[in-house]
């Protein structure tokens, strides 16, 4: 698998291997499930998440592919891992030349997010009003 996102190979869509793996995961969320399966997350889900971005990153921009870990320290909920895989990109900004919120605090935000357990690819754009 590819280490960075500009290294993966063509987007050929997220397999059933991915869907039945978060399947499996709601039902058992624990870090042994995760270790005995990590390989499919691996080959699945993570080197097809990297393929998009890497396909959409010449027309939008490089994107940042979420971690699979849920930060548990004050939550309720303690399950360790995220039902879904998400990955976030900034828009140009208004005046078309910013790529991060740091250069411009008008950037829009776009989050393309892969919702498994709804069988569900969206995009999203937000962007502050001046």
């Amino acid at each position: 698998m590819a280490k960075k996102i500009e290294d993966a190979g063509p987007f050929e869509g997220f397999p059933v291997a991915a869907l039945d793996f978060y399947d499996d995961l709601e039902v058992d969320n624990t870090k042994s499930f995760w270790e005995a399966h990590k390989h499919i997350y691996t080959e699945s889900v993570l080197a097809p998440m990297k393929a998009l971005a890497a396909a959409l990153a010449e027309e939008f921009g490089a994107a940042k592919i979420y971690r699979p870990y849920r930060d548990v320290r004050f939550a309720k909920d303690k399950t360790p891992y995220k039902t879904h895989q998400s990955l976030l990109r900034t828009w140009h900004g208004y005046d078309g030349t910013s790529q991060t919120l740091e250069d411009d605090p008008y950037d829009v935000l776009d989050e393309a997010r892969y919702l498994v357990g709804a069988r569900l690819v969206f995009g999203r754009m937000t962007a502050p009003v001046p």
